[in-house]
């Protein structure tokens, strides 16, 4: 929600304190896929503006052991909006193509499709 709202420092401490809960194996929070929590953040970050951490979340997503197949996808996704709006066009495709050719995830192949020919602006 507090994304929704527009306030992505809100919704970055709502992360943390899920992932801080997640890595205590508190209750249900044990339960989330780490990589979907590592991408939320990315998200948030990229939205407060921080697009290096948000390019870092990304990739710590990418290279979470065992992530499924949606998480995977989403972080490409994401991470090439991201090197989009960095102005690293070239390897923003480079994901997007990824995604374009992986299973579709809700979406995720006309989505990639589209920003492959033009670039993701938030």
């Amino acid at each position: 929600m507090a994304l929704l709202m527009k306030q992505p420092g809100a919704a970055i401490e709502i992360y943390q304190d899920i992932l801080r809960k997640h890595e205590a194996g508190a209750g249900k929070y044990a339960e989330i896929e780490r990589a979907s929590l590592y991408n939320r953040l990315g998200v948030a970050f990229r939205q407060e503006g921080d697009l290096d951490a948000s390019f870092e979340w990304f990739g710590k997503a990418l290279a979470e052991p065992g992530a499924s197949a949606r998480a995977t996808t989403v972080a490409r996704l994401e991470l090439g909006k991201t090197l989009d709006v960095m102005g690293r066009r070239e390897r923003a495709r480079e994901q997007y193509q990824v995604v374009a050719m992986a299973g579709d995830i809700a979406g995720s192949r006309r989505e990639a499709q589209a920003l492959l020919r033009r670039p993701f602006r938030p």
